[in-house]
């Protein structure tokens, strides 16, 4: 109810913020991922260790940040970053020599990158026809 009574200036914060929230968590998958799994685990269960990580830190994300932002603009970027990220950052964390800040910076790229095609869908979605 308030989002609508807001001004310009304000709802340029939001989604200015909705990009920022999926670089940062992206980003923090990324890391996290590669700090929980070894490099002698096989790359099929990286993917699935990964994706755990990155969908149990995108569910603690999702309780911190909603009161904040809303359910909608926060859980479906988060655990589409979570499920992406965690999966591709454990494929790659078992690849011996991938260091932790390649991974980290990845998952922030990949981390907007989700956050702009979910802001475009939803867009797309809802303008009146």
């Amino acid at each position: 109810m308030i989002l609508f009574r807001m001004g310009s200036k304000q709802r340029m914060n939001f989604r200015i913020v909705d990009y920022s929230i999926g670089v940062f968590s992206g980003a923090v998958a990324g890391f996290a991922v590669s700090a929980t799994i070894p490099e002698h685990v096989n790359m099929i269960w990286g993917m699935i260790l990964g994706n755990l990580v990155g969908m149990a830190l995108s569910i603690v994300l999702s309780l911190l940040l909603m009161p904040f932002f809303g359910s909608f603009e926060v859980m479906v970027p988060l655990h589409l970053i979570g499920m992406f990220v965690g999966m591709t950052g454990g494929m790659a964390a078992t690849i011996p020599g991938v260091p932790s800040p390649s991974l980290a910076i990845g998952g922030g790229i990949a981390g907007g990158v989700i956050a702009a095609i979910v802001r475009y869908s939803d867009r797309k979605l809802t303008l009146p026809r």
